[in-house]
């Protein structure tokens, strides 16, 4: 009797220690280059690594006075959901829903439909084989018509998937800029993010320390265990990581323990509007 007492009494101490698992709920606003709100998202994760993202559109709806650091305070309005994207970290796996259709992402892309009988070794060699005959192909091209070639090249730069395809990926740079700024409530530190040899995807980030962020621990831990299951998709389909990842991945792996609180590229600038510890989130939703 005295054995089942305290095996349910564990088992309610677990439960009880599940239920009041640390969720943390992100919020950020992308402007365009215009200034004006165009996405708002939302991010929740737990201590168990798991994640969430929302992203929504959002309409402008008035404009007053200026918040810390002199960034505009636009208030806004949330249109209709654009986007969800599920992490499951135990399961080691991304949930993509695109309204009613839901994709699976996995380390282990062996049943994925479409994949060839031969599994993910035949997929690497068609992947290789495909991009040594389009490395011919433009080597082909530069002999013939070199302007036609530097245009297809710059073209294909602007393609996140077929520049993967096209070339190694490069490492990612982060340095310190000595631009630090107060922006809303956080103390900030100005960085650089690039691609090693290229200012393609050049990036301003603007960080706080990241214990000074509600949850930033929890947010940065769950994205960074998405972006590295990320990675190794891509490497084991033969691709390489996708500069965009690569770039959000540096800005977690090396600013050590610091948060982002605004990024600038292209004309275009996403900010964090809200952060706070507690509520919960469905890591689990259906997926057929």
């Amino acid at each position: 009797m005295a054995a089942r007492i305290f095996i349910a009494s564990a088992l309610i101490f677990t439960c009880s220690q599940l239920a009041l698992a640390d969720v943390a709920r992100h919020e950020s606003l992308e402007l365009g280059s215009s200034g004006t709100p165009e996405t708002y998202s939302v991010i929740y994760a737990d201590d168990a690594g798991n994640l969430r993202v929302e992203t929504y559109g959002a309409d402008a709806t008035a404009s007053s006075g200026s918040a810390a650091g002199g960034q505009a305070d636009t208030a806004f309005s949330r249109g209709a959901l654009q986007g969800l994207m599920v992490f499951q970290a135990a399961e080691g796996r991304m949930l993509v829903f695109d309204g009613d259709q839901c994709q699976v992402l996995s380390a282990d892309m062996s049943e994925m439909p479409g994949m060839p009988p031969g599994g993910m070794e035949d997929y690497r060699e068609q992947m290789a084989a495909a991009q040594a005959e389009m490395q011919a192909a433009l080597e082909e091209m530069r002999r013939q018509d070199p302007a036609m070639a530097r245009m297809l090249e710059e073209r294909m730069a602007g393609s996140g998937a077929m520049a993967s395809m096209m070339q190694q990926p490069r490492e990612m740079i982060v340095e310190e800029t000595g631009d630090d700024r107060t922006i809303g409530d956080y103390d900030t530190s100005g960085f650089i993010v690039y691609e090693e040899g290229t200012d393609r995807f050049r990036t301003s980030v603007w960080a706080a320390d990241i214990d000074d962020v509600e949850g930033g621990r929890i947010v940065g831990g769950a994205m960074q265990g998405m972006f590295e299951l990320y990675r190794d998709v891509m490497d084991s389909m033969g691709i390489g990581s996708m500069a965009g990842a690569g770039l959000a991945g540096a800005v977690l792996e090396k600013m050590g323990d610091y948060y982002p609180v605004m990024t600038e590229s292209q004309d275009r600038q996403t900010r964090l509007t809200g952060a706070e510890l507690g509520g919960t989130a469905d890591f689990y939703p259906e997926c057929e």
